[in-house]
């Protein structure tokens, strides 16, 4: 299931190639990728993680947006053993080294805040608990035909969620080919 997921979106890319004139400014990115987190990032555990952007680029290097990201993460501390869905809302903004080329990179940063849903395992009872959190996220990445995005990104929100991003990601519209 998974390996046809990322052929579909693989396929999506050369569909959109044509309507990259019509949409000028505005780019939409979704993306599936893996999340990684725990003490030591080589103790790390893998689970699936998806995210939705919109940015709009300016004249200049940058692009601005908006970013939604939702996954898991593995967590061994006290009672709370087992995978945590995250979900996080931010601002981001990125700068871009030959955007418009066939092969461009970018770095950027992200703001905003993190809704987490524990599971909590124990004798008693198990139940939910949801916890909010600032969270903030440095990430890199390189754009592939102006229509794929590879990525990594590193959300830092406290000291129990941390987790490093990988992605791969499908971009609708954005600047016209040059």
């Amino acid at each position: 299931m998974k390996k046809l997921l990322v052929v579909l979106l693989a396929s999506l890319c050369w569909a959109n190639v044509s309507a990259q004139d019509f949409l000028g400014p505005v780019e939409i990115e979704i993306g599936l990728g893996t999340s990684f987190s725990g003490t030591c990032l080589s103790d790390a555990e893998p689970s699936l993680c998806m995210a939705a952007e919109v940015r709009y680029n300016f004249d200049a290097p940058w692009d601005v947006g908006v970013r939604f990201g939702m996954g898991k993460v593995w967590r061994d501390w006290r009672k709370y053993d087992g995978k945590y869905r995250f979900r996080d809302y931010m601002v981001v903004g990125d700068y871009n080294l030959r955007r418009g080329k066939n092969f461009s990179f970018y770095a950027g940063f992200g703001v905003g805040f993190s809704s987490l849903r524990n599971r909590i395992w124990s004798d008693c009872d198990g139940g939910y608990t949801e916890d909010y959190a600032f969270v903030c996220m440095p990430r890199v990445g390189f754009e592939l035909f102006r229509c794929v995005r590879l990525s990594a990104g590193y959300a830092i929100s406290s000291k129990t969620y941390d987790n490093l991003q990988l992605g791969v990601a499908v971009v609708f519209g954005g600047w016209k080919k040059r």
